[in-house]
């Protein structure tokens, strides 16, 4: 799905001029995630920012648009999880190009991906110390046990680090499974024309494989 606002619509508090906007959310989360891997959905987020198959190095989304002077962010939620970048608008269709790569074909390398892991497990300690996530966590153990709700879903080096192997299988299992077109919506924001926008979608779109199986399973109570 393709969204954009009319060019007299573009904040004015954007950076530029005018910037763009570029949003892509996955209808499958934590909550789509295989029991045995704690955390598995919140890591795949972080590793699909390394290489891809088609941009590596600072060609990757990440440093490119932080060269360009925009920014990029991700957020992995209970049955969704969203990408989003803002860069000049004259460096949209580049950045959607990078962020499809990214989604679609990433390198897989398990040496990255314990490094992520790593960061994930510093995160966890560093938000072990946070009021606010403690009494989230204490509301979930509240729930009961089996529901989704319940389980422990931002991971560690605990849940995720001792078979590397078995890891990297399980993550590209879930990817396989939920990040394909027919499980994505995409939204374009910018100055440009709607039919610009959508132009630059198609483009992009066949990068993105088709497996219309239907919604991910959530997790669900035995």
């Amino acid at each position: 799905m393709t969204r954009s606002v009319p060019p007299g619509n573009c904040p004015t508090a954007w950076r530029y001029g005018c910037s763009a906007r570029r949003g892509l959310s996955v209808a499958a989360g934590s909550h789509n995630e295989p029991q045995a891997w704690p955390g598995l959905a919140h890591l795949l987020e972080h590793v699909l920012f390394g290489d891809s198959q088609q941009y590596r190095g600072a060609e990757r989304l990440m440093p490119w648009t932080e060269a360009a002077g925009g920014q990029v962010n991700a957020s992995t939620e209970a049955a969704s999880t969203q990408f989003f970048f803002e860069v000049p608008a004259a460096a949209l269709a580049e950045g959607v190009r990078r962020l499809v790569a990214m989604l679609a074909l990433p390198a897989w390398s398990t040496e990255a991906t314990m490094r992520e892991v790593a960061v994930i497990d510093a995160e966890y300690r560093a938000r072990g110390r946070d009021g606010d996530t403690l009494t989230e966590a204490a509301l979930a153990w509240a729930v009961a046990e089996g529901h989704p709700l319940h389980r422990f879903c931002a991971g560690n080096r605990d849940a995720l680090g001792a078979r590397p192997a078995a890891l990297q299988r399980a993550l590209r299992a879930y990817h396989q499974r939920c990040f394909h077109a027919a499980n994505m919506t995409l939204w374009l924001q910018g100055p440009q024309s709607e039919q610009a926008l959508r132009a630059i979608a198609v483009v992009c779109a066949p990068t993105l494989a088709v497996r219309p199986t239907g919604p991910p399973q959530p997790v669900r109570r035995p």
